[in-house]
């Protein structure tokens, strides 16, 4: 009987991974590695099949965060997860990678505070509040200066709690505008532990139709566009 759910996340210099059965979880992996998530992602999640007990064939759903985040990360989570589902006709459900955080940090009441590091000193951010163990998504996902993220966070006049590898580097504006900020334990990954709680309700795609979600066109591209407006002047 199926009865296995998959959930992962490669967003950013992190991965994790969650197998469920029957609604609880059964298997957890989660690393900071200096390796590709191309060599890292699909060994941890047969390892956690494994350790669940269970096998690709009883798997009825995968979750996986399809952006914002790394390019190369975005690609390979759901290039794996596309390869996972085909043969198999199993539906996705693509979630953003800042509301997956978000449901990580449950345990806390406050605004969570959800950044990305986008470079330049940009973030890729959201903002939720935490009630009782209940998320409420308060802005969309958005690219946006790492100073405004700073200014919009502070303004809620709530403990901030802050979330992903952008955390730091909110902090660092935070500091002089006399907000009360935590740092939640593994603030830095996104804990896809909480990805099935997260993804309650969201649209099932097949994985014909799962792509990652970006905020901006890649880098190579952005400077290819550069260069032709350069050549056109």
């Amino acid at each position: 009987m199926k009865n296995v759910v998959l959930a992962f996340d490669a967003a950013s210099s992190s991965y994790s991974v969650s197998v469920f059965r029957s609604k609880n979880l059964s298997a957890y992996f989660s690393e900071s590695s200096t390796l590709t998530h191309s060599q890292t992602l699909l060994p941890a999640i047969l390892s956690a099949l494994k350790e669940s007990g269970a096998t690709t064939e009883e798997i009825e759903k995968i979750i996986v965060t399809a952006g914002p985040g790394s390019f190369t990360g975005l690609k390979i989570a759901v290039a794996t997860a596309k390869g996972l589902a085909f043969a198999k006709d199993i539906p996705c459900v693509p979630l953003s990678t800042l509301e997956a955080m978000a449901y990580g940090h449950t345990d806390e009441d406050g605004i969570i505070c959800c950044a990305l590091d986008a470079r330049r000193k940009m973030l890729y951010a959201a903002f939720f509040e935490c009630k009782d163990g209940k998320i409420t998504r308060l802005t969309e996902d958005s690219q946006i200066p790492a100073e405004e993220a700073a200014e919009v966070a502070a303004k809620y006049g709530k403990k901030l709690i802050l979330a992903g590898d952008g955390a730091k580097i909110l902090a660092e504006r935070l500091e002089d505008k006399n907000a009360e900020f935590v740092f939640p334990q593994n603030c830095d990954i996104v804990d896809s532990r909480g990805m099935l709680a997260a993804a309650e309700g969201k649209e099932e795609v097949s994985s014909l139709k799962l792509l990652p979600r970006y905020l901006r066109k890649p880098q190579a591209e952005r400077d290819r566009e550069e260069k032709l407006k350069g050549d056109t002047k």
